[in-house]
This record gives C-alpha cells, sequence and structure tokens, in this order.
C-alpha cells in the first residue's frame, strides 16, 4: 500500500492533543483511586503505547500486512479484555459512574477528525457517518451525563449498550475497509494502522472506548448487587 494521503496538520494536531486528553483523563480518574494505582497505570500505559508503536515504527505491518495486521489488531482487544477484566481495572469502578460514561465522551471529537480526514481522502468514506460507521451518537449520548436528570441507571445502561454495539460495528467498519482480501474493495483503503501517529487511533482510542465500556459494565452490576 503506498497511496495513503497524511492529513493536514491541524487535523493531526488535533488528533493528536485528543489522544493525551483521553490519556490524561484515564491518568486523573486512577489518580482519584490511589497514588499508587495511578503508578501501576502510568507504567502500564507507557509500556503499552511503546510496544505498539514500535511495531508500527518497524515498518512490519506495512510489510507484513498479512498476517501482521489481524494479529496486532486481535492482540489489541484481547489486552483492553484482560485489562478491564484485571483486579487492577476493577478498581476503576470505585469511580463515579456518571465519570465512567462521560468519559465516552471523547467518541464525538474523534468522530469529527475522521470526517475530516475522510474529507481529504485520509481515510475512506466508509470510517464516518457519511458511510457506515456512526459512532458520533456513543459520544452525543455520552454527553447526557451533564445533565443531572439523566445521571441514573437506566440512561447510564442504555448509553453503554448503545455505546457497546457501536463499538463493535467500528470494529467491522474498520476490518471491512482495511485492504484485507476479504474486505471492500475501495480505491483507498483504511491505512492509518500503518503510520504513527495515526496508528494510535486503535492503541489509544479503541482501546479505550473498549475497556471503559467493560469497567461501566461491571460499575453498573456491582452497583445492582
Amino acid at each position: 500500500m503506498n497511496n495513503f494521503i497524511p492529513a493536514n496538520t491541524t487535523s493531526l494536531i488535533c488528533f493528536v492533543l485528543l489522544v493525551i486528553a483521553i490519556l490524561g483523563l484515564i491518568l486523573k480518574g486512577s489518580l482519584n483511586i490511589s497514588k499508587e494505582h495511578f503508578k501501576k497505570t502510568f507504567l502500564f500505559l507507557i509500556l503499552w503505547i511503546a510496544f505498539f508503536s514500535a511495531i508500527v515504527a518497524s515498518g512490519v505491518l506495512e510489510k507484513y500486512t498479512l498476517p501482521a495486521l489481524p494479529i496486532t489488531f486481535l492482540i489489541l482487544q484481547i489486552g483492553a479484555i484482560l485489562f478491564a477484566r484485571s483486579k487492577h481495572g476493577g478498581e476503576f469502578t470505585k469511580l463515579p459512574i456518571y465519570w465512567l460514561v462521560g468519559f465516552q465522551t471523547f467518541r464525538l471529537p474523534l468522530e469529527l477528525i475522521l470526517h475530516t480526514w475522510s474529507i481529504s481522502k485520509t481515510v475512506p468514506e466508509t470510517m464516518t457517518w457519511t458511510g457506515q460507521n456512526f459512532d458520533i451518537v456513543s459520544g452525543i449520548l455520552a454527553l447526557g451525563v451533564f445533565i443531572p436528570a439523566l445521571r441514573n441507571k437506566k440512561y447510564f445502561w442504555f448509553v453503554n449498550i448503545v455505546g457497546i454495539i457501536l463499538l463493535f460495528n467500528v470494529v467491522r467498519v474498520v476490518v471491512m475497509s482495511s485492504g484485507l482480501p476479504f474486505s471492500w474493495p475501495l480505491d483507498r483503503p483504511l491505512q492509518l494502522a500503518l503510520y504513527l501517529p495515526y496508528a494510535y487511533i486503535a492503541i489509544v482510542c479503541v482501546w479505550s472506548a473498549l475497556v471503559g465500556h467493560i469497567i461501566i459494565t461491571r460499575a453498573l452490576l456491582k452497583k445492582d448487587k
């Protein structure tokens, strides 16, 4: 693949700032739990990002798209599940549920950035709401937690379930847009995972969304007991 069109500087800066904001929110929440939890979370995130950044920077994903890309993506998802299901991940359920749900708001600006990238052909149109990715709805619904009247268990469950469904759809669209043998026949397939800092959309953003939903589910189930 050699037809990748880089994003304009402004949108790329916005994306990097969003990634930093996501990591900052995770660390802020961890610090609210305890200093020890913060230290472990900080170390984990450093190692996690460094590991996958090294893989992308090495060019192995671009050179050996199959099977390297699907395997790496699978590891990301398994890593998210293991982290969220771990004892350390469970500590995040101590945070207010409205905070955990509100965290998913980052998906709104992310989708706006993706829409900008689709206009510049950095990503295929399938990756935004004009195509088959409707994840912007998750970000909009998460904004509802800022309305006191909506801070109730039923609304939290609704936002969580809708967010999970839309996240699964994002994964489907990513896979089908990635230029793999079974993917949609696109003129310019999705190549964000092959280059930095674009790859952080999977390493940080998608990972955080999945981790977040599992932790929200654990928190809601814990509250029901």
